[in-house]
């Protein structure tokens, strides 16, 4: 009964958090819950956790406030981001990692070092994506990281380019029982 208790009291926590985060990049309660709601539904679609997609887009949101984002563009990237995770076929910890990984990135502004390692190691998909919207290969991908050249617009223009094929090879997937 205890850990049960504490369960629900943890599960409670991360949706104050969640709704927390989501409320300071929507410009409060209303924005908060339309997005949140959009998220869920993204999350279902690409077989995501809500808790790490959730943390993702608003790290990201966050960071790239001064680029001009809309949150309905900023939303597209995310469900791009997810598919490519899933399509990558990670394990849940693994996807969790490339996620945390990749929205420090943002938070960051630049894709490079650890972070970039990890997409490409754990989400190979995704940094697939980047590599087809920068029009480059895998290896100069490695490059632009190494000169500091994957910033955050880059990054999220590249992924929003190569969205449509992500999304066409992620339909084309078939669900597992587990997800």
């Amino acid at each position: 009964v205890a850990a049960s208790i504490g369960k629900a009291i943890e599960a409670a926590d991360e949706y104050t958090r969640i709704e927390s985060r989501l409320r300071q990049v929507s410009g409060g309660a209303s924005g908060a819950a339309e997005l949140q709601s959009s998220l869920y539904a993204v999350a279902q679609e690409s077989r995501q956790s809500f808790t790490e997609l959730a943390n993702t887009y608003a790290q990201v949101a966050r960071s790239t406030e001064e680029l001009g984002i809309s949150q309905g563009e900023l939303l597209n990237i995310t469900k791009a981001v997810s598919q490519a995770v899933t399509i990558s076929g990670a394990s849940t910890q693994a996807a969790n990692v490339a996620m945390i990984q990749f929205s420090q990135a943002m938070a960051s502004g630049v894709l490079r070092g650890e972070e970039l390692r990890s997409v490409m190691e754990q989400t190979p998909r995704l940094a697939r994506a980047i590599a087809q919207g920068l029009g480059v290969g895998i290896g100069e991908l490695r490059k632009l990281g190494e000169q500091g050249e994957l910033t955050a617009q880059k990054v999220l223009g590249a992924i929003a380019k190569s969205a449509g094929d992500i999304d066409r090879e992620f339909k084309s997937m078939t669900p597992t029982v587990a997800d």
